[in-house]
């Protein structure tokens, strides 16, 4: 089998949202979220397949009503994930520029996570900065 797979080298660098090695392939079918649905309905736990699922969609795909209807369903199967509110106000507030839900979405992972530490599960720190720092950003801002 090694000396089989010997003989398939890579020869031209291609992403699936953009098109595959022809070009032709349409956006609409390109992807992963297929892998990242079955992933989560195989351990809708696993919170790490709702938060790859969602950013592929809102940044590559150009979906973030997918991405969020995918991250309420990963909500509902985890109910207490600051890590799946801080990606469902992200989609909210650089995707669908929605900054009032988003802000109120920031709120309450940032809740999420204190109550996280205050039980003793030691969130992530870095989680908390991003979860403050889109938190306190204005509800209104102006386009650059």
């Amino acid at each position: 089998m090694d000396r089989f797979g010997r003989h398939f080298y890579p020869t031209v660098h291609t992403h699936l949202s953009e098109g595959g090695a022809t070009g032709k392939q349409s956006r609409r079918g390109a992807g992963n979220p297929p892998v990242a649905q079955t992933s989560a309905d195989l351990d809708p736990h696993d919170i790490d397949s709702y938060l790859t699922a969602s950013y592929w969609l809102r940044t590559s795909l150009n979906r973030p009503q997918e991405a969020e209807q995918f991250l309420r369903e990963g909500l509902r199967a985890n109910p207490d994930s600051y890590e799946i509110l801080l990606e469902l106000g992200r989609v909210f507030a650089y995707s669908l520029k929605n900054n009032f839900v988003a802000r109120n979405i920031f709120d309450l992972a940032r809740q999420k996570w204190q109550r996280q530490e205050a039980a003793g599960k030691k969130p992530e720190a870095h989680a908390y900065e991003e979860i403050l720092v889109n938190w306190s950003r204005p509800t209104a801002r102006k386009a650059i």
